[in-house]
């Protein structure tokens, strides 16, 4: 969950960076379709839809399918990725 709302966070703060007001929600594909063509952000939306789902199943319990391993893994590598992706260096 954590994971969701850093990078939940840096896509508003990027956004607000441009001057574009984001709107409230939790969905991250929609926050990164808000940002201009060029952002490397805007390719990662397999990554962001699987990161919004902890959102959810965070805070609507329920039987959801278990990531395991590989969940680990991807919400670890989040940091390093999001950081990469919202960077000012990273625009074309």
């Amino acid at each position: 969950m954590l994971a969701q709302q850093a990078a939940e966070k840096a896509l508003k703060a990027a956004l607000i960076s441009l001057d574009i007001d984001p709107p409230r929600v939790h969905n991250l594909e929609l926050l990164a379709d808000l940002l201009p063509e060029g952002w490397a952000v805007r390719s990662a939306k397999q990554d962001l839809g699987r990161l919004s789902l902890w959102i959810v199943e965070s805070r609507y319990p329920g039987d959801w399918p278990d990531e395991g391993v590989d969940g680990v893994r991807f919400v670890k590598g989040v940091p390093t990725r999001g950081r990469a992706a919202v960077s000012p260096d990273n625009v074309s």
